[in-house]
């Protein structure tokens, strides 16, 4: 059996099913292909075996642990070997966080590290290191009334000289602490393996248009009763886009690093970032919120 999703943008032919996808009708000529198949330990002809990866220009092959291993070619395809054993949430994990961000990168967009929801004016980013509060930050301004545009994972790229976010698909992945504080829950609601993070199926308030970016704001948890916001600028905002760059130890070998020099710089140019100074004490969390909510208004 097949299965017809779009994400990013994207329509998507899987031989895998995803519940947490927007199912689309079938139609010819699907952008993306995901198939299970056979995948040798190493592709023969390939210039590099690092560790766990290897890659060139068009192609990445990655080996996950407990997973199995991931083929991703020319922006197209997805191939996956599981390993014998593995359940079907780490599995789907590992084709939408690494399959479809190699995927992204391979046409040319930029998958950024982050978080973001919709205004009036454009979409405004969260980014941030694990465990910064994206997605925490991000589903409390959703409770407020902000659409979102995507968790954990967000795809940049430039049309007619200006940069656009495609939005991914309705899901956030929240902690149980955050759920309880925020008091969220969802008619579908998933448990990672061995953790207390879960998927929460998003059923109203979701953009599925692209639209321009506004602002990204750096997440960065401090022993701090204060929350401070400074805007950087220079050498400091290309340097948050490269560090938060999904997958970014492929792009060398994927001869993609040009590519994503300009695009990081454009980015960099056009958008303010802001490094947003946020207490690690989470009674603290509605404050940030009330504090992001009023920034988002103001502009």
């Amino acid at each position: 059996m097949r299965y017809n999703y779009r994400a990013f943008g994207l329509q998507i032919l899987s031989e895998i099913e995803f519940p947490n996808l927007p199912a689309e009708e079938e139609q010819a000529g699907a952008q993306v292909n995901i198939m299970f198949g056979t995948i040798p330990e190493t592709l023969p002809g390939l210039p590099r075996t690092r560790r766990y990866f290897q890659a060139d220009r068009g192609k990445l092959l990655v080996r996950i642990q407990g997973v199995g291993r991931i083929l991703v070619e020319d922006g197209q395809r997805i191939t996956f070997e599981p390993q014998a054993g593995v359940d079907s949430v780490n599995m789907r994990l590992a084709l939408t966080n690494l399959g479809l961000s190699a995927i992204l990168h391979q046409r040319g967009a930029l998958a950024l590290h982050a978080s973001a929801v919709a205004t009036p004016t454009g979409a405004v980013l969260f980014c941030g290191n694990r465990r910064a509060g994206k997605s925490t930050l991000a589903a409390g301004l959703h409770k407020r009334g902000w659409p979102l545009v995507c968790d954990d994972k967000a795809a940049l790229q430039l049309s007619e000289e200006q940069v656009i976010v495609i939005p991914s698909f309705p899901e956030l992945r929240l902690w149980r602490d955050a759920m309880e504080q925020l008091d969220i829950a969802s008619a579908r609601i998933e448990r990672m393996p061995d953790s207390d993070k879960f998927n929460l199926g998003i059923e109203n308030g979701f953009q599925n248009t692209p639209l321009a970016l506004r602002a990204i704001y750096l997440l960065k948890p401090a022993v701090t009763q204060e929350i401070k916001l400074r805007p950087l600028n220079g050498m400091d905002k290309f340097q948050t886009i490269k560090q938060h760059t999904y997958t970014n130890q492929f792009l060398k070998d994927l001869g993609l690093l040009p590519a994503h020099f300009s695009l990081a710089s454009a980015i960099a140019t056009q958008i303010p970032i802001c490094e947003v100074t946020r207490p690690t004490d989470s009674n603290q969390l509605d404050a940030l919120v009330t504090l992001m909510d009023s920034e988002l208004k103001r502009a």
